[in-house]
């Protein structure tokens, strides 16, 4: 550092002795590379602010995601994120819409099948041995033509 006094009047400064430059210039030297280390320093600080300025505004940005604007899942909501609105109706019904035509395999004519099978399970999957019997007697009346329910 450099020592400050206060400035002599003029008549002092007339009595004072010329000094060597040697001083002065070592001096002046010493204080121009304390200023280009300062500068790096002061470079490497603007670089470094940027990077943690940057990272800031990424920080900030992913502070307001959420499942409903970003496609992160549900489960990653905090617990005041806004609930997902359900989307607006589409003005049609549930189920088959009119004018659709089901598509299936139809049955062969009689005159066609060379063998019937009759396919009953030895136990229904909830183990209702009445639900068996009422099966096997609907399979037989479908196989003969008469159909009661």
């Amino acid at each position: 550092m450099i020592e400050t006094t206060v400035p002599w009047a003029l008549a002092r400064w007339t009595t004072v002795p010329a000094t060597t430059p040697a001083p002065l210039l070592e001096q002046v030297g010493t204080l121009r590379r304390e200023d280009v280390a300062v500068c790096e320093a002061n470079a490497a600080l603007q670089a470094e602010n940027a990077v943690l300025h940057e990272r800031v505004q990424e920080l900030e940005a992913g502070l307001g995601q959420n499942s409903y604007n970003s496609p992160r899942p549900p489960s990653s909501d905090p617990p005041q994120a806004p609930a997902k609105r359900p989307p607006p109706p589409s003005g049609r019904r549930r189920g088959s819409q009119p004018g659709y035509s089901d598509t299936f395999r139809a049955l062969l004519p009689v005159e066609q099948v060379d063998v019937i099978v009759t396919l009953v399970p030895e136990q229904c999957r909830r183990g209702a041995r009445a639900a068996l019997a009422r099966t096997a007697k609907r399979a037989a009346d479908l196989r003969s033509g008469y159909w009661r329910w």
